[in-house]
C-alpha cells in the first residue's frame, strides 16, 4: 500500500510539475485566449486532485480498518493514469 501510494503521488506530482510549467511556458508567449480554464483544469487541476485522493487514501487505509477499500480505491487512481495521459499525449 505505502509502495502504490508512493509511485501515485510521484506520477501525479511530475504531472502536475509539467503542467505547471506547460502553463508557463504558454502564459510566457502572451498568445491570445490561452490558457483557458479548460486547460489549466486538465493540465494542473486534475493532477492536483489525483495526488491528493491518492494522499487521503493512503491515511484513510492507514489510520482506519479499511485497508482493502483504501488500496482497491488507490489502484482505481493507478489505472485512471493511461487513460489521462491517453489524452494529455493527443491519443495517438
Amino acid at each position: 500500500m505505502r509502495v502504490l501510494s508512493a509511485v501515485n503521488v510521484l506520477l501525479w506530482g511530475l504531472l502536475i510539475w509539467l503542467g505547471v510549467e506547460g502553463i508557463k511556458g504558454v502564459e510566457s508567449q502572451h498568445v491570445a485566449g490561452y490558457p483557458n480554464d479548460g486547460q489549466l483544469s486538465y493540465y494542473v487541476r486534475f493532477p492536483i486532485l489525483m495526488a491528493a485522493v491518492a494522499v487521503a487514501l493512503f491515511a484513510f487505509g492507514r489510520f482506519t480498518r479499511f485497508r482493502r477499500t483504501a488500496l482497491g480505491l488507490q489502484i482505481l487512481v493507478t489505472v485512471t493514469l493511461p487513460f489521462y495521459l491517453f489524452a494529455y499525449t493527443g491519443g495517438m
